[in-house]
């Protein structure tokens, strides 16, 4: 890896026997402390940790992630177990998510990315808003990720979080971000 590389990782899920991805983009600052497995096993931790496991349907489930360059050039995938399994028994909405929107400095669609945290127990929702305790732990898990992999995270000099287009060919780093209050629904992209 160079400084300035892009990594993708993708956490890849289960959820009703339906695959489920979320994908996350790194840009390699250079520091060289973590590896590619370190990465996906601190990513796991604070991504779908406690407390937000409570909140996953115990029929959502995390048994791999996959590290790749993909940027300057396109490097091997490399493939690490994942242990993560929801714990919450209430029924879930196969489609019904929770949003976070990384805010970068750069304006319009290619400054901004979202992470659609699906299999999110249906006990998480009031008439489709996300019930307050709920977006709070959402709110903190964020801002987890950010203080681990922010503009001052405590990994900032290995990899920071950014927002890649695949449009421009760029990555834009991750300043901050939003939780929606509202439940949207999971996006679904072919290929």
């Amino acid at each position: 890896m160079a400084d300035g590389d892009v990594v993708q990782l993708v956490g890849k899920g289960r959820l009703f026997g339906l695959n489920v991805f979320n994908v996350f983009h790194f840009r390699d600052m250079g520091g060289g402390g973590t590896t590619f497995a370190d990465l996906a096993s601190q990513f796991e931790d604070l991504g779908y940790g406690n407390p937000t496991v409570a909140n996953f349907t115990d029929d959502f489930t995390i048994p791999e992630f996959t590290v790749q360059r993909i940027a300057p050039t396109v490097g091997p995938l490399l493939s690490f177990p994942g242990t993560f399994a929801g714990s919450s028994a209430a029924d879930s909405t196969p489609q019904l998510a929770v949003v976070t929107t990384w805010l970068t400095d750069t304006g319009g669609r290619s400054g901004r990315g979202r992470t659609y945290w699906g299999g999110i127990g249906e006990d998480s929702f009031t008439s489709g808003l996300l019930i307050s305790s709920v977006k709070t732990t959402f709110d903190q898990r964020a801002q987890s990720i950010l203080d681990t992999w922010g503009p001052s995270g405590l990994n900032a000099d290995d990899y920071r979080l950014v927002v890649w287009s695949r449009l421009q060919n760029l990555s834009h780093l991750v300043t901050n971000f939003r939780t929606h209050a509202r439940g949207r629904t999971q996006r679904r992209r072919a290929g």
